[in-house]
């Protein structure tokens, strides 16, 4: 809000220099995109990468393979564990709707910030997901709720799993 350039450094080190919504949508890793803002960051496998993009897969998320355009990964990102980023306020809650790309999980939590309303979810092998959805009187969901969490593959960034989360 405050600049048009940002620079995210760790430890003396650069690790991104950009404009917010680059850093914000695209970080560079994990520290970054959890540094930035609060994120979800789901384990991911990278089967290959090409011009085009990355293969994936994973063992929690329907579907199970998935192509993300090459637009939509960190740069230098190389087959292997990885993370795919959603942010909380891109992941919808469904009932019976379909999504490119959805998890089941249980609403563990539900906090009220006024103008939006978090709910945390666990999903499967302990993952833990944040939706973050406009205040409302009348609650899509109440703990302890099992659906499934969806979203857009265009929402999603995947970034390397080494460096570690803010």
């Amino acid at each position: 809000m405050l600049a048009d350039r940002i620079c995210v450094m760790r430890a003396g080190r650069i690790l991104q220099i950009g404009e917010p919504d680059d850093i914000y949508y695209r970080p560079a890793d994990p520290f970054v995109a959890g540094f930035i803002g609060e994120t979800n960051l789901i384990p991911v496998e990278v089967q290959a990468v090409d011009a085009g993009g990355a293969k994936i897969a994973t063992q929690s998320l329907e579907p199970r393979t998935l192509t993300i355009p090459a637009a939509q990964i960190a740069p230098g990102l190389q087959p292997g564990s990885a993370l795919m980023m959603i942010r909380p306020e891109r992941v919808a809650m469904l009932r019976d709707g379909a999504a490119d790309l959805a998890l089941p999980v249980e609403i563990s939590e539900i906090f009220s910030k006024g103008g939006t309303v978090q709910y945390r979810a666990q999903g499967p092998d302990g993952l833990e997901l944040v939706v973050e959805l406009p205040g409302s009187p009348q609650k899509p969901a109440s703990l302890g709720d099992r659906l499934r969490l969806g979203w857009a593959a265009r929402d999603v960034f995947l970034v390397p799993a080494g460096s570690g989360a803010a």
